[in-house]
C-alpha cells in the first residue's frame, strides 16, 4: 500500500485472506485496495466480510461508506458513516 502499488497489495492481501481467513483487518485492507482501483462492489463486500467477523470494527464501516458513495449510494454511505 505504501508504495501505491495497489494491485500487488491486492494479491498479497488475497493471499493472506486464503492463509488466514479469519482476520477480518486483513478483509478492511483489501477494501482499499478495491477502492483504489475503483472497484467499489468488491470493497463492499470485503467490509461486509470484516464486519461479519468483527461487528464493531470502525474501519471496515468507513470504507464500505467511501465505497457507497463512491457509487453514489448516499444514503447506505450516511448509515456507515
Amino acid at each position: 500500500m505504501t508504495s501505491k502499488d495497489y494491485s500487488i497489495a491486492l494479491q498479497c492481501y488475497t493471499k493472506s485472506i486464503e492463509l488466514d481467513p479469519k482476520e477480518p483487518a486483513t478483509y478492511s485492507n483489501r477494501a482499499l485496495s478495491h477502492i483504489k482501483l475503483k472497484d467499489f462492489q468488491k470493497a463492499i463486500d470485503d467490509s461486509n466480510s470484516a464486519i461479519k467477523l468483527q461487528p464493531n470494527y470502525i474501519k471496515a464501516y468507513h470504507r464500505r461508506g467511501t465505497a457507497y458513495r463512491s457509487i453514489n449510494k448516499f444514503e447506505m454511505a450516511i448509515k456507515d458513516f
